[in-house]
């Protein structure tokens, strides 16, 4: 019966090639049954190009890659692949080039369910569909040479991969009572996991956070009969307490060997770059998807009360043995993805906000210190506005100048073009530096508009160059399925409000999910259309929001596991694990209990204020609103973060 339903996965996806004139199906060895009564020659040729032109994709190349089978003497089938005169048996050795090839060469399916049926399908028939004695044709091209993507400065071998990752060997968390039941869940899945947990906590701060977290072990002991005491470590920190948000605090090595460390931005470099980034055009504008998600808060959140030197003083106090570096730019570590490529090279996403910050951080840096930021000088901006020959029609000018002209409204035509070349000749320099500080060069690194306050919280890599993208026509797909499993009146309320809600936002992604697909598509990545981010009318509520994108993937043992956050709707946590169960993997929800902050009555006090100074009720409800949320919910609702922005993972 397996073998079957495989069969039947594979001829979904390859049936549309007998549609063009005079082909016949595809035979599959074993399914004699099911084979066409037509005669067919002994041997014949698919395009793979046709197949994807009838199916509204284009073909990425010119060169040709066609699927050939040949009947032999016993009745059954050889399968291979044509390219540029070679001819190679389609065998698990070849896997891998099949896929490459494939890639560079046609669009797949940009949906996500059907991309992955495609790449299944191609699996299982290269795997339990060929003969057995099938062998690897000699391959005469000579194998071209890794591309060099790393860079002498910064991090060097580029930031650590978020995709899967077979050799993870440790999570850094920072104790915190908004963190303590995401960590308590990390412990308890790190057997499965292969992994450490290194918890930094300064007791002096608040010891209830260490006397919950001690007696949620010691409970989780109780009840597993299982002593975790080896798979994690808890070290004490001197300098005060490090940001809940790891991640964003810092970015680690692809080795685990070095971090970066955002540099300090000022107050005014912070409030130029936040009036720039918050100028927005009309929606009128052609320009509009330029802007990302104009209802995002700017990516500008841990440089608060000198975080970033206590973290530094706190590594170097605890004797890490991790190089720190300080970066001329300013990432938080939210707002920038990595992975892998099909090759193997590693790569980065960027938002747009850390190119705005990391050039007005630069500017002032260079009028207060010319020496300590030379490639931000009056010749070095000249020079750069004459390597990028800006056309004014250019859409990426016209962006910039209508925000300058708003910005200053008292300047002439003439003097905001002046200044509109200067600042794209700015932001350029701006990517050189941080492409430098990841550690990476500049053609493996995509610059993006935001598609929400940190990329992490809409997108997520996973291997070989695929990257979700959230999307909200995928997202509305997901709940109507969450709908089907709704056992409760509650439940059914919540994803109604959930889809409602999701159509409003489909009408402003459209401006710039095009955009962000394209950048990520210009350094050779494949984005794929994904659910992931759900929120209803008022995110603020138990069962109000849910986000499956913010996630930390680990591949351990064969498994591939994908760790994200709690959502309260279990019809909606079923749906979302069936999805990730046909992708090949298994889903676990972290951040299911109470938030620890609600045994802290000065935090609820304080969080509650927050939410009333935003008028989402009065302090007694709001309150009652955060006790009876999870610790997932929230994170997401109320200090906009998850799973993945409370921890780094790396070698």
């Amino acid at each position: 019966m397996k073998n079957t339903k495989k069969l039947m996965i594979v001829s979904a996806i390859l049936s549309s090639f007998s549609t063009f004139a005079n082909s016949n199906m595809i035979h599959f060895p074993g399914n004699e049954a099911s084979q066409p009564s037509t005669e067919r020659s002994d041997a014949n040729t698919i395009s793979v190009s046709q197949y994807y032109s009838q199916n509204g994709a284009t073909p990425l190349g010119l060169k040709t890659l066609k699927l050939e089978y040949k009947k032999q003497s016993d009745g059954t089938y050889l399968y291979y692949f044509l390219r540029d005169g070679i001819k190679k048996e389609i065998v698990p050795a070849l896997m891998g080039q099949y896929l490459a090839a494939f890639r560079a060469e046609f669009q797949p399916p940009s949906n996500t369910s059907e991309y992955f049926a495609w790449v299944n399908a191609v699996k299982n028939y290269s795997f339990d569909l060929l003969p057995s004695n099938a062998t690897e044709q000699p391959n005469p091209s000579p194998v071209p040479p890794t591309q060099v993507v790393t860079a002498s400065t910064g991090l060097k071998v580029g930031p650590a991969t978020e995709g899967l990752n077979t050799t993870l060997d440790n999570f850094d968390v920072n104790l915190r009572l908004e963190s303590v039941t995401t960590i308590l869940d990390l412990i308890a899945l790190s057997e499965q996991l292969g992994t450490n947990i290194n918890i930094y906590s300064h007791i002096e701060s608040n010891p209830k956070k260490d006397q919950l977290l001690t007696a949620g072990i010691q409970k989780l002991q109780a009840e597993t009969g299982r002593d975790f005491s080896r798979f994690y470590t808890i070290i004490k920190t001197d300098n005060g307490p490090n940001s809940s948000w790891v991640e964003d605090a810092r970015i680690m090595s692809r080795d685990g060997k070095a971090v970066y460390i955002p540099a300090d931005i000022s107050r005014k470099a912070s409030y130029d770059a936040q009036r720039f980034i918050q100028t927005y055009l009309p929606k009128t504008s052609a320009n509009f998807g330029l802007e990302g998600n104009t209802k995002r808060k700017v990516g500008l959140t841990v440089d608060q009360g000198e975080q970033h030197n206590r973290t530094i003083k706190n590594l170097e106090s605890t004797q890490s043995p991790i190089t720190i570096y300080r970066g001329n730019s300013y990432i938080e570590g939210g707002n920038l993805l990595s992975g892998t490529m099909q090759n193997g090279n590693p790569y980065a996403v960027v938002g747009t906000d850390s190119v705005v910050l990391t050039t007005q951080h630069m500017s002032e840096k260079y009028l207060k210190s010319p020496e300590l930021a030379p490639s931000f000088s009056p010749e070095s901006i000249a020079a750069r506005i004459s390597k990028l020959a800006i056309d004014e029609r250019d859409p990426s000018f016209q962006y910039t100048l209508g925000k300058l002209t708003k910005i200053h409204n008292n300047l002439g035509d003439q003097a905001l073009r002046t200044m509109a070349r200067e600042m794209l000749a700015k932001e350029d320099l701006a990517k050189d530096i941080i492409a430098e500080d990841i550690g990476l060069v500049r053609s493996a690194v995509a610059f993006v508009p935001q598609p929400g306050f940190h990329l992490d919280m809409k997108m997520r890599p996973l291997e070989n160059g695929d990257i979700l993208v959230n999307d909200e026509a995928e997202n509305q797909k997901l709940l109507s399925q969450a709908l089907r499993f709704a056992a409760t009146d509650v439940e059914r309320s919540q994803l109604n409000d959930m889809l409602e809600q999701s159509r409003i936002k489909q009408e402003s992604a459209k401006h710039y999910t095009p955009l962000i697909k394209a950048e990520l598509r210009k350094i050779g990545l494949n984005p794929i259309s994904s659910p992931g981010v759900f929120e209803g009318k008022s995110a603020v509520q138990p069962g109000g929001i849910a986000n499956f994108m913010n996630s930390v993937l680990v591949e351990s043992n064969g498994q591939k596991l994908y760790l994200t956050n709690h959502a309260r709707n279990s019809a909606l946590r079923k749906a979302f694990q069936e999805h990730m169960y046909v992708l090949g993997f298994e889903t676990k929800f972290l951040g299911e209990s109470t938030p620890m902050i609600a045994q802290n009555p000065w935090m609820l006090f304080e969080y509650a204020q927050y939410l009333v100074r935003k008028n989402f009720g009065t302090q007694k409800e709001m309150e009652n609103v955060i006790k009876n949320m999870t610790e997932a919910e929230f994170n997401l609702a109320v200090r906009s973060g998850g799973l993945d922005c409370l921890e780094v993972h790396y070698p």
